[in-house]
């Protein structure tokens, strides 16, 4: 299994950072369930953007402590999202993954990790 991830073409772009991240949030739900599923913690997290124009940008950020919590990967994607120069236009797609995977064995409420 190389990554775990769920990406959406929206029907309208995006114009704003508010509605991105709205995106990223139950985007970063499925892919956290889906990594939850599959008894995985991925390294690093991805974030794919295109834009209305097609031009498509990817940033990949890894983490010493493996992730497969929601709000975790939620808040990669953000900054990701944040740090990320973006041209003006609307946004067509958004896309998290995860990989370089770890075996999430038995997972806790009470874990920081």
């Amino acid at each position: 299994m190389q990554s775990i991830g769920r990406e959406i073409t929206f029907p309208k772009d995006l114009r704003s950072p508010q509605e991105a991240k709205e995106a990223l949030l139950k985007l970063a739900g499925e892919v956290g369930w889906r990594l939850r599923r599959a008894g995985q913690r991925a390294h690093t997290v991805q974030l794919k953007l295109r834009l209305g124009d097609f031009s498509t940008f990817t940033r990949q950020r890894t983490f010493d402590v493996p992730l497969c919590y929601d709000e975790d990967l939620y808040e990669a994607a953000c900054a990701l999202f944040d740090a990320m120069k973006r041209p003006p236009g609307g946004i067509r797609l958004l896309g998290i993954s995860g990989s370089g995977f770890d075996e999430a064995g038995e997972l806790s409420l009470f874990d920081d990790s």
